[in-house]
């Protein structure tokens, strides 16, 4: 039902993928968490543009998808903390190059239940 709201979700998903797979984890939180925040805030200033400029109501499904996305920001960064502090390990980072090591994080940041539950 969310349609093309989904990839909001599914953008922050794979960024964070690739900021595991390309950063060292000592600088994972800082990149994660400043371009999670860009990425949420874009889509805050567009709702407010379609509010006050267009004097439009936005999509319900797309308010929807936006606190999805605030939810998701709170577990993508938490996630990328406990990356940088060591608390756990990337075994992409200290293993071979195979990319199904990167599935519990996307599984974990995905985890629609709690995304849409709060």
């Amino acid at each position: 039902t969310m349609g093309p709201y989904s990839l909001l979700l599914f953008f922050s998903a794979v960024l964070l993928l690739l900021l595991i797979y390309c950063l060292h984890p000592t600088h994972i939180h800082h990149w994660t968490l400043g371009l999670q925040m860009c990425w949420q805030t874009v889509w805050h200033l567009y709702i407010q543009y379609q509010l006050y400029w267009l004097q439009e109501t936005p999509d319900s499904r797309l308010l929807l998808a936006i606190s999805a996305l605030m939810l998701m920001t709170q577990r993508v960064s938490s996630l990328s903390l406990d990356l940088q502090e060591g608390t756990i390990t990337s075994s992409f980072q200290n293993s071979s190059q195979d990319l199904s090591v990167l599935i519990p994080f996307l599984s974990y940041s995905l985890n629609f239940p709690a995304l849409l539950g709060g």
